[in-house]
């Protein structure tokens, strides 16, 4: 009997999963190092192990097939700085799920040899639970290159990284379920931040996009639905907050000033809804609908835009706007009128609550007259 009870025991432990610490493998770029090369130690890590790289200069075309947490030991960008050996190839190419880039200075990324664009500081394919974190990101402004860039990608963080001089500062493809949070995105020539092709249910909060020079701040185009734009801001850029051929996202709290052309613009989308966003001094209207149905704008703030605060045109039906601020719009303030069925409560609202203010106003200089007349 005692042997039956040892064989059931021993049987059951050989079962149980056994929890064992990861390894850390340490690249230095001087010779005593045991790995010369960011490369080297993946390729010998195993799934869950650490990289841990020192300051130092790599040049590399780093491949990540399996799941690690590659980070720097100080935690600076500046003094940990990968740039590519071939810059007609993507800096970090992601292929494997649950991988942590953490605390580079990535930079240098150009046009690829054949397709003459797509190079990224860091390209994930086909990935989910992919963290990118603290990294600088800059490639060269005159090429088609990418900061970071995710195809058919899911669950997956991008946040506090600061990005320039890219085609485009943060890309998705047919990727949903991500998360864009907190990163600073500056000069770029076609885009700052893209959702494009099917990228659905994707939060985009507390970016600062600044001097997108040939394009849009932050755009979603092309059937990217149900995706949460908040608390953004896009200034001194060519475009501002742009919306096309989508539905269903919800877009508040965001700045959009001082833009080239509008601060938010919705075409041919439906559905959406924008809520308590400011677009000023844009040098078109602060706020566009053109084509789109059935959105709502509620507590939006337009005003000392070139053209108008909010414009509302071709064929853009049963769209509700409520409570929306207006005023010093060079054109007009609020423009819904070669539209139909929409509803407003807005009438060009030049300050909140002018009624009572003006009453207010109105008794303080009766009260003052009183006064006046019962001292002669």
């Amino acid at each position: 009997m005692l042997k039956n009870y040892f064989f059931i025991f021993f049987i059951f432990v050989a079962f149980v999963p056994t929890t064992f610490a990861s390894s850390i493998f340490i690249v230095d770029s001087s010779e005593e190092a045991n790995y010369i090369s960011i490369q080297e130690a993946i390729d010998s890590a195993n799934t869950g192990d650490i990289v841990l790289v020192y300051p130092g200069i790599y040049e590399e075309n780093i491949r990540v097939i399996k799941e690690l947490i590659i980070k720097t030991y100080s935690d600076n960008p500046d003094d940990t700085i990968v740039q590519p050996a071939n810059p007609k190839d993507d800096i970090f190419y992601i292929t494997a799920n649950n991988v942590t880039i953490n605390g580079f200075h990535i930079k240098g990324a150009g046009t690829a040899q054949y397709h003459y664009e797509d190079e990224a500081g860091i390209y994930i394919e086909g990935c989910s639970g992919v963290t990118i974190v603290n990294n600088k990101i800059s490639t060269k402004i005159s090429t088609d290159s990418y900061g970071v860039y995710a195809h058919d990608s899911e669950n997956n963080q991008i946040f506090d990284n600061n990005i320039t001089m890219c085609r485009i500062g943060i890309f998705l493809w047919n990727s949903s379920n991500n998360k864009v949070n907190n990163n600073y995105l500056s000069t770029h020539n076609h885009g700052g931040i893209l959702l494009h092709a099917f990228s659905d249910y994707n939060e985009i909060v507390d970016n600062y996009v600044f001097n997108t020079y040939a394009g849009t701040g932050l755009m979603i185009e092309d059937s990217c639905n149900h995706n949460i734009l908040r608390n953004n801001t896009v200034v001194n850029s060519k475009g501002g907050i742009y919306v096309f051929n989508s539905d269903y996202n919800y877009i508040a709290g965001n700045l959009a000033n001082t833009n080239d052309w509008a601060g938010i613009y919705l075409s041919e989308s439906n559905f959406n809804s924008l809520i308590n966003n400011t677009a000023k001094f844009n040098d078109e209207s602060g706020i566009i609908l053109k084509d789109s149905s059935d959105n709502v704008l509620s507590f939006n703030h337009a005003s000392n835009n070139s053209e108008y605060g909010i414009f509302n045109f071709n064929q853009s039906q049963n769209n509700t706007f409520n409570l929306n601020i207006a005023v010093s719009n060079g054109k007009e303030n609020i423009n819904l009128s070669s539209s139909q069925n929409n509803k407003t409560n807005d009438s060009e609202n030049k300050i909140p609550f002018p009624g009572f203010l003006f009453t207010y106003i109105v008794l303080i200089i009766a009260s003052f007259m009183k006064k006046d007349s019962s001292n002669d």
